[in-house]
């Protein structure tokens, strides 16, 4: 049993050194990703917003275009939030695990579920580099609340920061994990 360890060990190796990570450009790499994660998320959105707030009643006052301009950033953001995230671990469980723990506190910090007025304000502040946050505030404001196009413009404009900083950022740490030697990610 200890040498089919070493041997699977070894074929571990060989294939983590010859990846196609390794043979592509950061840009790529992050871009594939968020056509694989953005495909799956936008299935999961038109769910969401569309099949399940016609199923259970929910009123709908934002029209379907401004839905979408709304999810497509969100999507993008939150998909290259998660790029960054995962440089940081070695193992693939390990981000689905934060995610987990820190999803709770985060609509919690939103202000949907409990008051903003009873969070310290620099939580809330610091709250907006989540793009959660101002996804949830904009689908508020337009969609159960009816408000204007114009009064989310912000937290739109926001959310397509973080898709350049976050994508920026997704790019420098995928570069530079991309050709860190293999022993020290172990």
């Amino acid at each position: 049993t200890q040498s089919r360890s070493s041997a699977a060990s070894d074929v571990y190796k060989r294939q983590s050194e010859n990846g196609y990570w390794r043979h592509v450009t950061p840009w790529q790499l992050v871009l594939s990703r968020c056509l694989a994660f953005g495909a799956i998320y936008a299935a999961f959105s038109a769910y969401y917003f569309g099949w399940c707030y016609y199923y259970y009643g929910v009123s709908r006052l934002a029209n379907l275009s401004e839905l979408l301009m709304l999810v497509v950033p969100w999507i993008l953001a939150t998909t290259l939030a998660g790029i960054c995230l995962s440089v940081f671990f070695n193992h693939r469980d390990k981000p689905t695990q934060l995610y987990a723990i820190i999803s709770m506190p985060i609509i919690f910090i939103s202000g949907f579920v409990w008051p903003s007025a009873l969070i310290p304000n620099w939580m809330v502040e610091l709250s907006y580099v989540i793009p959660a946050v101002p996804a949830i505030h904009a689908m508020l404001q337009l969609n159960q609340m009816g408000g204007h196009w114009q009064d989310s413009i912000n937290l739109w404009l926001g959310l397509w920061l973080m898709v350049a900083v976050y994508g920026s950022l997704a790019c420098y740490l995928i570069g530079r994990r991309q050709f860190q030697p293999l022993i020290k990610r172990h």
